[in-house]
């Protein structure tokens, strides 16, 4: 994955809303079809007109809110969502659960977290200097505690597996029910986010710019390693046998997870990728750092809609009943149908000056799920609100 600079000359290319590199091919987009593509590919379809910063007539609101209560905290939290609760991390603790319902507190448990957590079906993994705690979803009882070095990225879980990069460049593996270590992979280098597990393999962008593979067996040992990958931007999406991925300086890839090799290369984004894209069967979504959610094609890269949004964007973008939920920094959240129309917004506290405490996370079970949200004011004082799904 070389910069686009050190691209130049080595294919022909066109342009149209975009340019695209697919690898061993010729490509102009809008004016040629695609052919010989090994994943689902959308119809071509006109991207609607961008929203330039201007408030536009939206229908109402597909959420509504629930409850909201001011939170007792000396410092930033993030939030981690859970099938019967949610839960509430800071860096010097307490970890705290509290209900769907009504938001009160159901357990405390006296520890922070030095990155954010991760959660299981039934477990919250809780990384600390140099244990990880696993607490129990129902309870807030621990579980178990392993002796880890301190981490570089919040741990990943993943079907029995708690996967996690150490600071000191090691990529470990734990059984999620007892917490005993499975291997642990030097590399090197530490991770430059989060991992990213899918099938047999796990993925990490490192801090030394490299894109690394590992197998899911009884070593870690490695399955591929790209070394060109320039200083990722966001974190790594691994589905359907590819990986997406941006680079720090706007250029957006799909990576082929066999072997590591580019599938297509956006070099147009231009801007960085601002957390995590997310993919539905035809498209990947990501939001970036010039206020633009985007819908680029999963099969060739080329974009399918383009919006403006009204503020910087939130770091998780989240995939519901087919709708792209994109939280803003504003702590407005705007939700787009699938051809990126513009269908919700939900607005942000009334009081001034008030910002997103990232991330906003969908909690509870699939068929009811609730949007959560902090938001904090210039009294530093945060605010957890609920949005529910309207039912009428």
């Amino acid at each position: 994955m070389r910069s686009s600079k050190a691209r130049t000359g080595t294919r022909a290319e066109c342009r149209y809303y975009i340019r695209v590199r697919t690898i061993a091919a010729t490509i102009c987009w809008g004016l040629a079809a695609l052919t010989g593509t090994t994943l689902p590919q959308a119809p071509p379809t006109p991207p609607p007109a961008a929203h330039h910063g201007k408030s536009v007539p939206v229908p109402p609101a597909k959420f509504e809110q629930q409850w909201t209560i001011p939170l007792d905290a000396a410092e930033r939290v993030t939030l981690a969502r859970g099938a019967a609760s949610f839960f509430l991390a800071s860096e010097h603790g307490p970890l705290v659960a509290r209900a769907l319902d009504d938001g009160h507190v159901l357990w405390s448990f006296d520890a922070g977290a030095d990155v954010r957590v991760a959660t299981s079906d039934d477990l919250i993994f809780v990384p600390h200097g140099e244990t990880l705690d696993a607490v129990e979803q129902a309870t807030g009882h621990k579980r178990w505690t392993a002796a880890i070095d301190p981490l570089a990225a919040a741990p990943t879980w993943r079907d029995g597996w708690v996967f996690a990069g150490t600071k000191k460049g090691s990529i470990i593996a734990l059984r999620a029910d007892d917490g005993s270590k499975v291997w642990e992979r030097p590399l090197g280098s530490p991770v430059a986010s989060m991992i990213a597990v899918d099938g047999e393999q796990l993925f990490a962008a490192l801090a030394d710019k490299r894109l690394i593979a590992l197998r899911l067996d009884d070593s870690g040992s490695v399955a591929w390693t790209n070394d060109e990958l320039d200083a990722v931007g966001g974190e790594i999406l691994a589905v359907a046998d590819r990986l997406y991925v941006g680079h720090a300086g706007g250029v957006f890839f799909s990576v082929r997870q066999d072997n590591g090799r580019d599938d297509w290369v956006h070099e147009l984004i231009r801007s960085r990728i601002v957390g995590r894209a997310v993919a539905d069967e035809a498209h990947v979504y990501v939001a970036t750092g010039d206020n633009r959610a985007i819908a680029l094609d999963r099969s060739s890269g080329t974009i399918r809609w383009k919006n403006v949004l009204l503020a910087r964007p939130g770091e998780a973008l989240m995939l519901e009943s087919k709708q792209l939920i994109v939280p803003l920094a504003s702590g407005a959240i705007t939700i787009f149908d699938a051809e990126g129309k513009q269908i919700a917004n939900i607005d942000p506290p009334a009081a001034e000056a008030v910002s997103l405490v990232p991330p906003v996370i969908l909690a509870g079970p699939p068929d009811k799920p609730q949007l959560i949200r902090v938001t904090m004011g210039t009294d530093q004082v945060q605010t957890v609100t609920s949005y529910k799904r309207k039912t009428g």
